[in-house]
């Protein structure tokens, strides 16, 4: 289960349309949950309903939604590469995730960053 839905994510890509490209926008979206939960160690999605789900809500969605258009351009690009605009590209880094696992730290049980 995703955080955002395929709207959302269709707002940040320009040209992409919702409703035609919506089970690619929606596989994007879960693979970036799914990384989420696993950075999270849960075992079931957070649940919107309760005390603990609805102060997540907001981190949660961002980092979906982002992750979900990096998963989007990855897809539409050689691996490696990121389009800048106006025909400029650029090298990602290797470690793609490492940005999203520090903004879900307060997320995490305990002290967010495990035992040393």
């Amino acid at each position: 289960m995703a955080y955002a839905d395929a709207e959302q994510l269709a707002r940040l890509l320009p040209g992409v349309n919702a409703t035609t490209r919506a089970d690619d926008l929606n596989r994007v979206l879960e693979a970036a949950a799914l990384e989420i939960d696993t950075e999270l160690a849960r075992s079931t999605p957070f649940d919107f309903s309760d005390a603990e789900g609805i102060a997540a809500y907001p981190l949660l969605v961002q980092v979906n939604l982002e992750r979900a258009v990096e998963h989007w351009s990855q897809a539409q690009t050689s691996f490696g590469l990121v389009g800048l605009g106006d025909g400029v590209t650029g090298f990602i880094a290797t470690d793609t995730w490492d940005r999203h696992a520090k903004k879900l730290a307060p997320l995490k049980p305990g002290d967010g960053w495990g035992v040393a």
